[in-house]
């Protein structure tokens, strides 16, 4: 069964521990997916296969380390900045594109994508970020494929008093606007998965 991942976020979280200045690990999973860093933690996550890089769409990234961005740009990774996002045109085409080649795809929504008045809890924040309706209509756009199979949400900070409020607020409005859309398709047909 062909996975292809979608992953919807302000960084590319594509480093690898020799990539990284941080050495923090969310800023490795999609590299750990590709199987370019973390076995054990793949492992861990019971990930029998890795996702090959020409299965992994990565939208709205503003904010890579420039060695993350020339191991991506060196992989088949698709990946649309935060302009093309934006239009969703491209990235309508994108997520259709890979619908085609995969069975079944996995959504991940890091909420850091969003301007950073929309989440100001958020622990990671990068400025000129989208707006809650571009990423429901992003998201929207993955669910009419009828092949999302999983989606995950992360940078939730709910702390803060108000600054986290506001944060939950905009989380809720996405997944409310966004699980609409996923409910509205047809329901996948996984048996042997």
């Amino acid at each position: 069964m062909k996975i292809g991942v979608i992953w919807i976020d302000a960084h590319g979280d594509f480093n690898t521990p020799q990539t990284s200045f941080s050495g923090i690990l969310a800023g490795m999973p999609v590299a750990v997916l590709a199987g370019l860093a973390g076995p054990r933690w793949r492992d861990a996550a019971g990930q029998m296969a890795v996702i090959p890089t020409d299965r992994i769409l990565i939208a709205g990234g503003r904010d890579l380390d420039n060695q993350e961005e020339s191991l991506l740009r060196a992989t088949a990774a698709t990946v649309l900045d935060g302009d093309k996002a934006r239009r969703l045109v491209p990235f309508a085409e994108a997520v259709n594109e890979l619908a085609s080649r995969c069975d079944l795809l996995y959504l991940h929504l890091d909420l850091d994508v969003l301007d950073p008045e929309l989440v100001p809890s958020a622990s990671t924040p990068a400025p000129l970020g989208l707006d809650i309706k571009t990423v429901s209509a992003m998201m929207s756009a993955a669910y009419d494929t009828g092949a999302v199979a999983a989606t995950s949400f992360s940078s939730l900070n709910p702390g803060g008093g108000n600054l986290g409020q506001r944060s939950i607020s905009t989380a809720l409005a996405i997944i409310e606007r966004a699980t609409a859309a996923w409910s509205a398709t047809p329901t996948l047909n996984v048996a042997g998965a």
